[in-house]
């Protein structure tokens, strides 16, 4: 299946007597698909009254409320980026500054002067080298951009609290729930494997040759799943070699592509141009309120209008 691009996004957030509420975003590449390779992801988002400009610690608002915004934008080059390095070669050493004793052994002026010759004869023709392959790449590149928001009668549910319930966490995709180990899915979902793309992991890194699945879906929704973090068990038993005075304050909780199953809730979205793409980047920038397309004067199909209109909130 193609997958345009997988973006998660971590949510900590508190019920009860929590104080505070956590962000932290996370991006990983894809693979190629048709329309070349993944260049750049850039996405922005929020979670009701929540953010998402960076990874940082923010005072506990309550429960999500506002709409959960997804808005994302994919670049990527058929064959890839041209190897400048190996393309323009590198980038020649720069001359070192002579010393006065130096400059007065050397006799200076007329040695310097063909010395930063050769250094810029060399430099220039690199530049010009790097500057003609980047207009190529710019001109061969890709973009698509997409828009997803929740509608207002959209209920987000929260599993059962446990005994020693913190705080969830809400996982957040962009384009596909992908790179999911073999133990974050449904074993009866592997038993029809055909309808998962299947790649190395991106998570692993180049060096590993893991096999990971990426869920049936849609490119332009968004996905996303809450689970919770415990507290942790005060009577654990200690790890050998743990220090005495260490005890954790929560679980473990797995990354979700390698925990076990989750649900993950679909979030209908669709694809936008560059001129909505750049109105959203510009509103966005207000919070939740403002990351909509409601008061947009621009251009827009009959089915993005009737989009719009259907996850419009008052």
């Amino acid at each position: 299946m193609k997958i345009l691009l997988t973006t998660m996004l971590l949510l900590v957030g508190c019920m009860g007597e929590d104080d505070y509420f956590w962000i932290k975003s996370k991006t990983f590449p894809m693979v190629h698909n048709k329309e070349g390779e993944l260049i750049e992801i850039k996405t922005i988002r929020h979670v009701g009254q929540y953010n998402n400009f960076a990874d940082i610690s923010q005072s506990y608002q309550g429960p999500i409320k506002g709409a959960i915004v997804d808005v994302w934008k994919v670049t990527r080059i058929k064959g890839g980026k041209n190897d400048l390095r190996k393309m323009c070669g590198e980038r020649p050493k720069e001359l070192r500054r002579w010393s006065q004793e130096e400059w007065r052994e050397k006799g200076a002026d007329e040695k310097w002067d063909r010395a930063q010759e050769a250094y810029w004869k060399i430099e220039r023709k690199r530049r010009t080298c790097v500057k003609k392959h980047q207009a190529k790449d710019k001109a061969n590149e890709k973009t698509r951009y997409y828009y997803a928001r929740t509608l207002q009668s959209h209920k987000i549910v929260y599993p059962q609290k446990a005994e020693r319930h913190s705080h969830w966490e809400l996982t957040l995709y962009g384009g596909r729930v992908g790179d999911l180990s073999s133990e974050a899915i449904e074993p009866e979902e592997l038993v029809n494997i055909s309808q998962f793309r299947t790649h190395l992991c991106s998570k692993w890194g180049s060096s590993m040759k893991n096999i990971c699945f990426d869920l049936p879906g849609k490119d332009h929704n968004a996905y996303y799943t809450i689970r919770e973090v415990k507290y942790s068990d005060p009577n654990r038993k200690r790890e050998a070699g743990e220090s005495l005075d260490y005890h954790p304050v929560w679980e473990d909780l797995y990354d979700v592509r390698i925990s076990v199953p989750t649900p993950w809730i679909e979030i209908e979205g669709m694809e936008i141009d560059a001129n909505m793409y750049k109105h959203l980047e510009k509103e966005c920038h207000y919070g939740e309120k403002y990351c909509h397309l409601d008061k947009y004067k621009g251009s827009m199909t009959k089915e993005q209008q009737a989009y719009v209109k259907k996850v419009s909130w008052k």
